[in-house]
């Protein structure tokens, strides 16, 4: 019996994932399980940080977490699959590696040689960039900017680790094999809820506990990813062949690739700075907002993504446009009917969502901080649809190994996300609580900086209009290179699961009002039933307005449940 549950694990983990619904189910189950060990990890933490102290940590990991998304982790990782996807046709294992290491080799020589800089002048830059830079209108004591310095020190490490992981993760990818490197971050995340839940209070409550649980997560991230590696013969090796074509590919046309998707991590370690200059309190609950919007993101996005790509590749690779974009037309579609939903819930039940999830555990997350986390959740809900769709957007231009385009959105992304954020957290700082209807219009507004609790609300509101702006500028572009995407049948579609969404989300503000006028929502329990009632009750009507306006992803919910109970039940 031992023996065939082990054999059905090791085949199961190790196995080729032949469709994209059926890598992207898998993928779907097991991030939704690190995510949700995520926000654990994060209820804990703020539970007993506040968002003050968790603040801290975020600006200290602002630099290490962007220069490592730049160099390794969310760039080059993200290209190479289409690079390694050919290498692999080739059928020899020698040359995968040679490419693969060199790869590493090449991300990594940079990483180190800029994170050796930064240690050595970490003292006088992190001052420079919190006092100069950011300017933040509650100043930083020395003590935390001591503190920010040290901690950004030992968060290189744990990035570099990371770093040489997704390289594995994205070689694993390039084979179809999805599950272990999707289990990669729900290991990471476990080594952080270590540091929250053990190491934190063991350290006196200091931000540092969660410094630790990241390094600890780093190792695991990596260590569960080796066996499978060795299993497909994978082999690292010290070595940098300037002599390989396909290298050579990666370090000049996949350049621009990169600075696309550099851009957009320009573009979120802007947001940071921005977040700084507004004090702790405002960054850590900036960051606690990204973490819960970051779920579609990750379970639908990311996942289709991940799962299309090398499939799209190899179609543009043959020359079937048809097929290409018949995929590209049919993924597009179920990601966003699988984001429409969770957007709706976003939209209308953030403060219930927040509180639950951040605050259920009391202690140092106080209600102004709920307000604030919720009041970030309501801007960034507006422009998530498209900012999810924009992720999917990027892959497609890259499978076609269309660089140009996709470099000249991100670069929109990064300036647009500049100004507005400037503009919009000006504008907003005028404002002393957390409510639309005591917004107005001033046009001086937009030039200065005052001091009022609303601000980051601005920095929300900017994103999800740039973004936006960026996935309607590139549903353009892709037209235009592609030819049609489907004609009415895939505009009617799109308009199809957008009215579900909209009639969805006033039907759950409507019963969401009813809910509270008859609970005392002061008891965790009474809010937990308004909040999970209000949702079941949205996604059922949601469910059957598809339904009966017969859209074929309707099918996917029949669809995803059998190939997750195929895989994990059976």
């Amino acid at each position: 019996m031992l023996r065939i549950l082990f054999s059905n694990g090791k085949k199961f983990l190790t196995k080729e994932q032949p469709t994209i619904l059926s890598a992207s189910a898998i993928m779907m189950v097991l991030i939704f399980i690190s995510k949700i060990v995520g926000l654990l990890t994060k209820t804990i933490m703020v539970s007993q940080l506040g968002a003050e102290k968790y603040g801290i940590f975020v600006a200290a990991n602002t630099i290490p977490e962007t220069l490592s998304m730049l160099l390794i982790f969310g760039s080059i990782t993200s290209v190479i699959i289409p690079i390694l996807v050919e290498e692999i046709e080739q059928k020899d294992i020698r040359s995968f590696s040679r490419l693969f290491s060199s790869i590493i080799n090449v991300g990594l020589s940079a990483f180190v040689l800029v994170s050796v800089l930064l240690i050595i002048f970490a003292d006088d830059l992190t001052p420079f960039v919190i006092e100069k830079v950011a300017k933040p209108v509650d100043p930083f004591s020395e003590e935390q900017i001591m503190m920010i310095s040290d901690m950004m020190k030992w968060l290189l490490l744990p990035q570099i680790i990371l770093g040489i992981s997704s390289f594995l993760s994205s070689a694993l990818n390039a084979y179809k094999r999805f599950v272990i490197p999707q289990l990669a971050p729900l290991f990471y995340n476990l080594g952080i809820l270590f540091g929250a839940a053990v190491l934190i209070p063991l350290l006196g409550k200091s931000a540092w506990g969660i410094t630790w649980g990241v390094l600890i997560g780093s190792v695991l991230h990596l260590l569960i990813q080796l066996p499978l590696g060795s299993h497909l013969k994978i082999r690292y090796l010290f070595t940098i062949d300037f002599s390989s074509k396909r290298l050579r590919e990666v370090l000049t046309i996949s350049l621009p690739r990169i600075v696309t998707l550099a851009a957009d991590q320009i573009a979120l370690a802007v947001d940071r700075v921005l977040a700084i200059g507004l004090g702790a309190t405002p960054l850590g609950a900036y960051q606690l907002a990204v973490s819960l919007v970051s779920m579609p993101f990750s379970l639908f996005s990311h996942t289709f993504s991940v799962a299309a790509l090398p499939f799209l590749s190899e179609m543009y690779a043959k020359k079937d446009i048809k097929g290409f974009v018949a995929m590209f037309s049919k993924v597009f579609n179920q990601i966003l009917f699988l984001t429409v939903p969770v957007a709706m819930f976003f939209l209308v039940l953030r403060l219930p969502l927040v509180r639950l999830l951040y605050g259920i555990m009391g202690n140092e997350f106080s209600w102004e901080n709920t307000l604030m986390v919720a009041w970030v959740v309501f801007f960034f809900s507006l422009g998530l649809i498209p900012e999810v769709m924009l992720v999917f957007l990027n892959r497609v231009f890259f499978a076609m190994h269309d660089t140009l385009r996709p470099l000249l959105v991100g670069i929109f992304t990064v300036l647009g996300g500049i100004v507005t954020g400037i503009f919009f957290t000006n504008y907003f700082s005028h404002f002393n609580d957390f409510s639309l209807r005591n917004i107005y219009w001033e046009p001086d507004f937009f030039s200065s900086k005052v001091e009022g609790i609303s601000a980051i609300g601005g920095l929300a509101l900017s994103s999800s209009i740039v973004y936006s702006s960026s996935f309607t500028i590139l549903m353009i572009l892709l037209r235009k290179k592609i030819g049609s995407l489907g004609g009415f049948k895939f505009w009617g579609s799109i308009m199809r699961k957008i009215v579900s969404g909209f009639v969805m989300a006033v039907f759950m503000y409507i019963l969401f009002k009813m809910w509270d006028e008859v609970l005392d929502t002061a008891r965790t329990i009474n809010v937990l039933i308004l909040t999970s009632s209000t949702m079941v009750s949205g996604t059922c009507l949601y469910l059957w307005l598809v339904y009966i306006s017969k859209d074929p992803e309707i099918g996917m919910v029949g669809k995803i449940y059998s190939l997750i109970k195929k895989n994990f039940f059976k």
